[in-house]
């Protein structure tokens, strides 16, 4: 009798180990893996404490560990009841079958290219809680059609969602305050993008070869535009360049080849280099800024064709000192606003 009970309880050890049965030590709370009707596998520990698996299982350690989820046998949704404190950096990194993604409030942060190169995944909910996405966390996930983000959000790293080439729209939190280095780059089907009251910065290059972007408004608080932020955005019509901001940075529309009407900061003071060169629509520039702003590099900013086909509307008064100033006085047509 103390044989079989041993042997039981050796067998309840082993298979608690692999995850298939709950085990309650010191080191370890596993998790039950349980099949739904719909053929997709969730992880549920037994008590709703914190997630903490050897690293035999499928995540492994204290919290979701980096390159522990099995790539090869991947399910197609995973949720997580339970308290998790973090999903760290790599964590699902390139899992082919992954398809859809609920991450509890009690994660708080997805760490550096935690579902990197999932080029399956449809669909994640992030409810409040999250207060962080790290760099490329979300990069390379080609199928990814849908995302809500959290109000809880105050930080998107760069290049989150990076070459999510199915991505349609997307809402910036109100708490989010910049929008970093190349954080939409190569995200060539997004049509819409609401952004923040709140934003003080869009980095560089981030929304680069939005190809589908038809408009975007950029909130009066922002300051800085980062170099390439808009570059060969192709469907973009129109854009507003809010008061606050004192420098188009190099690049930053470049290659915006349906660009029609730009109106320009009150407060700009310069232009970096082919900043609105390679954009053949361009019919009306509305310039604001009562003194003429300087370029960074002689050829203005511009691609030459654009001086004769393109408009120039200055504030009243203000014609004689853009015929006189560098670059502006290239301009076949200056009048006033």
């Amino acid at each position: 009798m103390k044989k079989t009970k041993l042997f039981g309880m050796a067998l309840s050890a082993i298979l608690a180990c692999t995850g298939i049965v709950s085990c309650n030590n010191d080191d370890d709370i596993a998790v039950k893996p349980a099949k739904h009707p719909d053929y997709y596998i969730s992880y549920q520990t037994s008590d709703s404490n914190i997630v903490r698996l050897n690293k035999e299982d499928v995540f492994g350690g204290a919290i979701v560990k980096a390159n522990t989820y099995s790539r090869e046998n991947g399910y197609g949704t995973l949720e997580f009841y339970s308290k998790v404190m973090a999903i760290e950096d790599g964590a699902f990194y390139d899992t082919k079958n992954l398809t859809h993604i609920r991450i509890p409030g009690s994660a708080g942060k997805i760490g550096y290219g935690a579902f990197w190169h999932c080029s399956s995944l449809k669909s994640i909910t992030m409810p409040d809680g999250i207060t962080e996405i790290g760099g490329n966390a979300f990069w390379y996930c080609h199928s990814l059609q849908s995302i809500t983000l959290p109000d809880s959000l105050t930080t998107i790293g760069k290049g989150a969602f990076a070459e999510c080439t199915s991505l349609r729209e997307v809402t910036v939190p109100l708490a989010v305050s910049t929008i970093g280095e190349s954080v939409f780059h190569f995200c060539t089907s997004l049509e819409s993008v609401t952004l923040p009251k709140g934003l003080k910065e869009i980095g560089w290059s981030s929304f680069a070869h939005c190809s589908s972007l038809k408009g975007i408004t950029i909130p009066d608080g922002v300051t800085t535009l980062g170099t390439s932020a808009f570059a060969n955005c192709a469907s973009l019509t129109s854009i507003t360049v809010p008061d606050k901001v004192t420098c188009i940075r190099a690049y930053a529309f470049q290659g915006c080849t349906s660009l029609k009407d730009v109106t320009l900061s009150s407060n700009l003071e310069k232009i970096e280099m082919s900043a609105f060169r390679d954009c053949p629509s361009l019919a009306n520039i509305y310039m604001k800024a009562e003194t003429p702003p300087s370029f960074a590099y002689y050829e203005g900013g511009f691609t030459d064709s654009t001086f004769t086909t393109c408009k120039l509307y200055v504030p009243k008064g203000c014609v004689e000192a853009y015929r006189q100033a560098d670059v502006w006085k290239k301009f076949t047509t200056i009048a006033e606003m």
